[in-house]
């Protein structure tokens, strides 16, 4: 996937910011987190773009739907927060400091460090994840952004495991979540771009069909030789 400058992402995120806090005060609060987790996120991810263009990519997408989330404020802020605690978990005191009421949607959104999976542990972080409007609609946002920068960074039996555990976990989540809320079309869009997702990945994955020799008195042509 192209990385997208980041200097412009976050103008551009900023900008849309400011635009939404002129309607809405509370928009600046964002902001203001924004700020907060810039400061924290600042490694590098693994397909070498600044960590911090994760949430920024997200935000930037989440805003495409803007008009059919029933909270758009919570969830841009719980995309800020939704890796806080979980990769730096040191930050709870000045996140309860600072931004209280954002310390529980960073909370239910870190995963659990577990390496075995096990899947009591897993079916019901995704069931607590279910009964939350907000971090629903951020843990698909996340999958999908994850999935868009996978393919040429993990390895093919990482990609085989990432795909597997979409396909087990956030399409249930996804099918839950159209039962408990009203917003059904956020949900199916992310569905679709999931779907698409897993099938593209899956299609580079396959090999490739043997060649098949050259027909009797047919001449090859070895493009490289040109």
């Amino acid at each position: 996937m192209q990385k997208t400058d980041y200097s412009k992402l976050r103008t551009k995120v900023l900008g849309i910011i400011e635009g939404l806090a002129l309607a809405d005060p509370d928009y600046n609060e964002l902001r203001r987190l924004l700020t907060f987790c810039e400061g924290i996120h600042t490694n590098t991810r693994k397909d070498g773009s600044k960590e911090f263009s994760h949430q920024l990519e997200m935000i930037a997408y989440a805003i495409t739907f803007h008009a059919q989330l029933t909270d758009p404020l919570s969830v841009y802020c719980a995309i800020l927060v939704h890796d806080v605690l979980e990769d730096y978990p040191e930050e709870r005191g000045a996140m309860l400091s600072e931004f209280p009421s954002v310390v529980d949607l960073s909370t239910r959104l870190s995963k659990f460090k577990d390496s075995s999976h096990d899947e009591d542990k897993y079916y019901g972080y995704f069931a607590s994840l279910a009964g939350c409007p907000v971090c629903s609609i951020v843990k698909l946002i996340d999958r999908i952004h994850n999935l868009s920068t996978a393919p040429g960074v993990f390895t093919e039996a990482k990609l085989h495991e990432y795909l597997l555990e979409t396909e087990k976990y956030y399409f249930g989540l996804i099918r839950e979540c159209k039962l408990r809320y009203e917003n059904r079309s956020v949900y199916e869009n992310l569905k679709f771009v999931l779907t698409t997702q897993v099938n593209t990945i899956q299609a580079l994955l396959q090999p490739l069909p043997a060649a098949k020799p050259p027909e009797k008195g047919r001449v090859e042509c070895n493009y490289d030789s040109l």
